[in-house]
């Protein structure tokens, strides 16, 4: 009796999400990046990303964040300093609702996995901002959905957080500062 195995599957790739049998995952195709792509110029702008208008709390947020490295962060952490940021005020919604989708690793079934693996956040969130725009625009009929706008501004949004936090760790600022590790 003779016995054949089907390997698996190849995996499956769309903007920048392989899927295989066992789960998707991002692939960041530049995961040694260590600067944002479209980073903030001055303390006003990342001010203004951070809706910070006055500098109640911000000692507190700047002593949470500073040793926060954007380059290898985990899924989990990335989700706790983002609720810190939104109990705060500091991000909306659609921002957290990003930094909890993470490094966006899921096995079959759909559930979240490597929770605690690090990824570079900075080069994720360029990319992601990246693909979206490159689909809109190969499919403009797409991308003037409701839906497809509301998402593209929530990760718009989170790109902008991703890069004002990069700013404020290669800054001078006695502002709100956060460690980027090269």
């Amino acid at each position: 009796m003779s016995t054949s195995i089907t390997p698996p599957a190849p995996p499956l790739q769309a903007n920048g999400l392989t899927v295989t049998s066992t789960g998707s995952s991002f692939v960041i195709r530049h995961p040694d990046q260590k600067n944002a792509l479209h980073p903030i110029k001055t303390s006003n702008d990342a001010k203004t990303i951070f809706k910070i208008t006055s500098d109640v709390g911000l000692n507190r947020i700047k002593e949470f964040l500073k040793k926060v490295d954007l380059t290898a962060i985990s899924t989990r952490s990335l989700a706790a300093i983002g609720k810190t940021l939104n109990d705060n005020n500091l991000i909306s919604d659609a921002v957290l609702a990003q930094f909890k989708a993470g490094s966006m690793e899921y096995d079959n079934k759909g559930k979240q996995i490597n929770l605690d693996k690090p990824f570079n956040a900075l080069a994720l969130f360029d990319q992601k901002m990246d693909d979206r725009t490159t689909y809109a625009n190969a499919n403009p009929k797409e991308a003037r959905t409701s839906a497809f706008r509301r998402e593209t501004s929530g990760i718009q949004e989170a790109n902008h957080v991703i890069s004002a936090m990069s700013w404020f760790a290669h800054s001078g600022s006695g502002s709100l500062s956060v460690s980027v590790h090269a």
